[in-house]
């Protein structure tokens, strides 16, 4: 038991924690956790950052708990579409006497392919919290369409923080 406990410790830090989530019509059961409900669970804790990456940002209840985390002192950050609106739209339904979050939308490439944009559909949180989803953050992207992803920690969560990071700092998402 001894050795199986250290060959365990040696192992942890490469070890993921991975869960399947789904947007799933509501007969289908117990396949995997709703994507809506881990959104809540991911951004109800005590979080510090909060990291959301997506294309179309829509739904009042995401955005109700994004503005919750602000309230209680989360760095929030948003990373759109620029094509989309969806920054402006943010920020035209944020609540009022709340700080805003820093929003950024993607630059336009001169090399980059025609018609490319900012698609991706992720939430960090404290850098350790992961979900990638083929979801948008809509109301029928959490409730309507058939969707599904991920959530995991470990170190792609940390990696995936490193990628966010080099979006802002080399210049390929402007803040709003």
């Amino acid at each position: 038991l001894q050795a199986l406990r250290v060959q365990y410790e040696i192992l942890k830090p490469r070890m993921l924690d991975v869960e399947l989530v789904a947007t799933l019509p509501p007969d289908i059961p117990g396949i995997a956790r709703p994507t809506h409900q881990v959104i809540l669970e991911m951004l109800r804790a005590d979080v510090r950052e909060v990291i959301l990456i997506g294309y179309e940002l829509t739904d009042h209840g995401t955005m109700k708990l994004l503005s919750d985390a602000v309230s209680r002192r989360a760095d929030v950050i948003m990373i759109c579409d620029r094509g989309r609106g969806a920054a402006n739209r943010v920020i035209e339904g944020w609540p009022v006497g709340v700080t805003y979050p820093r929003i950024f939308h993607d630059k336009e490439r001169a090399n980059g392919a025609p018609y490319s944009s900012m698609h991706a559909k992720c939430l960090l949180v404290d850098g350790s919290d992961l979900l990638i989803t083929s979801a948008n953050f809509t109301f029928h992207g959490l409730h309507g369409n058939i969707e599904i992803g991920v959530r995991l920690s470990g170190s792609p969560a940390a990696e995936a923080r490193k990628i966010f990071s080099h979006l802002v700092e080399s210049g390929l998402v402007t803040e709003i």
